[in-house]
């Protein structure tokens, strides 16, 4: 991607939604548009101007072009269509089979919602200290959740597409759009992803009440701080981080059902770091469509809701036989992760039916899909999902923790983090004589790192893969692994 593809992108951002999704905090307004003319001149415009941030901070993580690079480039997730017919399908395909072109849609869109992102925060960033607040925690909020999307978006560009350029200013000509210098490399944009985090820190509130719940936390803020310090190996910086969210002054924790985490009734919930908002049920707001993203192509309207129209799902992220196969017996996620649609001629689809085809039987007439975001009692009356996405949680912080120890040589204290997501799903502690290797049976990830004589850091990883299933981290996760699947 040239980094000129920026130009049109940055210079959209002087009119901005007043509204983003949270059932309360950013419900719709039908103001019309703003110049830069005249906003940006008292407090209330830049409340409205962040919460147009979280619009394109929801248009990037809500998309299916973002669950495309971070999850279905890996091996456990896939998109449902005819294996007979490989690399001739356009745009979604051709992201998880590398066979993309200069044209393609998917990343396209990414890199210009990115910088749109990226342009967004900018604008309020670079006027804000022109205009005086009476109520400096309000200002000093909203820089931090700036700040912090536009940490996000850098922390995001850089693991996708690795240096790109770095633009810390409200671009205001095409120009300013396009850095002198071009792309940044790698560690410069990690630098910036730091810098911006820790200055968010402190004007963030550990936690928000009634309808601002889905804002972004100091919690958050620090989670995504410590997770670029895995990237950049400072390994003792990222666990500190990790170790404050686990317990203290911040709220976070296990819930006892897994499933539970992702229920609609329970959006924001005590497990959730970041959440992206949906209410469909408010007028102008979308939803996230995911009876579209999880459900099989050819199930029409067997599995949808009563109320819902028919259509024809996308099936853009299904799991594959790999990853069925790496569950433990016993293991509880497996059924509140997966479910079943049976149906005669599913085996038309040999890399997803079950049971998989083999040298001596065809393949079976069940497809699987992801259960744990398939809540068809949690609608609109429309037969809309009441989905949110949720972007980080707890047990995540347990895994990076986990991951954290066992770079610093911490063995012991590692798979103490990991058995404690464990325990959550009904498994006992890691056995670490009977961690499968790469290229078994369900964990072909890892083949070609040095973990194949590390089950300590096996155990952390396949965690990772299981627990945290179509969530948005398993491309990320295999590049910082080092596996060989992940072209860097």
């Amino acid at each position: 991607m040239r980094y000129k593809t920026l130009i049109p992108s940055l210079v959209i951002a002087g009119l901005l939604f007043v509204w983003a999704g949270c059932d309360s905090f950013l419900e719709p307004d039908p103001k019309s548009f703003s110049t830069t003319a005249n906003f940006y001149t008292k407090p209330a415009d830049f409340e409205q101007a962040i919460n147009g941030v979280y619009t394109q901070f929801r248009t990037l993580v809500g998309s299916k072009d973002y669950r495309n690079v971070t999850d279905r480039r890996g091996p456990t997730l896939t998109k449902h269509f005819d294996v007979n017919l490989p690399h001739t399908v356009a745009g979604d395909p051709q992201t998880d089979e590398f066979t993309m072109v200069e044209s393609n849609g998917n990343s396209i869109d990414l890199w210009n919602w990115t910088y749109d992102l990226v342009n967004q925060a900018n604008v309020v960033l670079s006027r804000i200290e022109d205009v005086e607040f009476e109520d400096a925690a309000l200002k000093n909020r909203i820089i931090g959740e700036a700040k912090f999307m536009r940490a996000f978006a850098y922390w995001f560009a850089a693991q996708t597409w690795g240096g790109v350029p770095i633009v810390t200013k409200d671009a205001r000509t095409p120009e300013e759009g396009v850095p002198e210098g071009g792309r940044a490399s790698v560690d410069a944009v990690y630098q910036q992803v730091i810098t911006d985090l820790q200055d968010a820190i402190g004007g963030l509130p550990i936690s928000y009440s009634g309808g601002q719940a889905g804002r972004v936390t100091r919690g958050a803020a620090k989670f995504l701080l410590g997770r670029t310090y895995l990237l950049t190996g400072d390994y003792q910086a990222a666990l500190s981080e990790f170790e404050d969210l686990d317990g203290g002054e911040y709220p976070y924790m296990l819930l006892s059902d897994y499933r539970e985490v992702f229920n609609p009734a329970n959006k924001n919930n005590p497990e959730s770091i970041l959440e992206v908002q949906y209410n469909p049920d408010l007028a102008g707001q979308p939803m996230l469509d995911m009876f579209n993203e999880i459900l099989p192509i050819n199930s029409g309207e067997d599995l949808l809701p009563p109320e819902r129209p028919v259509f024809v799902p996308d099936g853009n992220s299904m799991p594959t036989p790999d990853i069925i196969e790496t569950y433990e017996p016993g293991d509880a996620r497996f059924d509140a992760s997966i479910a079943w649609y049976v149906k005669a001629g599913n085996s038309s689809y040999p890399e997803i039916a079950w049971p998989p085809r083999t040298s001596t039987s065809a393949a079976g007439d069940s497809l699987p899909y992801l259960n744990k975001f398939y809540w068809p009692s949690e609608v609109t009356s429309n037969g809309e999902p009441l989905n949110n996405w949720i972007v980080f949680r707890f047990a995540d912080v347990l895994l990076s923790a986990a991951e954290a120890h066992w770079r610093l040589g911490n063995n012991g204290e590692a798979i103490a983090y990991v058995d404690r997501v464990r325990s959550r799903a009904g498994l006992p502690p890691v056995d670490l004589s009977n961690v499968p290797q790469p290229g078994s049976a369900g964990y072909p990830w890892l083949a070609g790192t040095s973990l194949a004589s590390d089950p300590v850091g096996r155990a952390i990883f396949n965690e990772r893969a299981i627990e945290l299933l179509g969530e948005g981290h398993m491309w990320f996760d295999l590049k910082r692994f080092g596996s060989d699947i992940a072209i860097q």
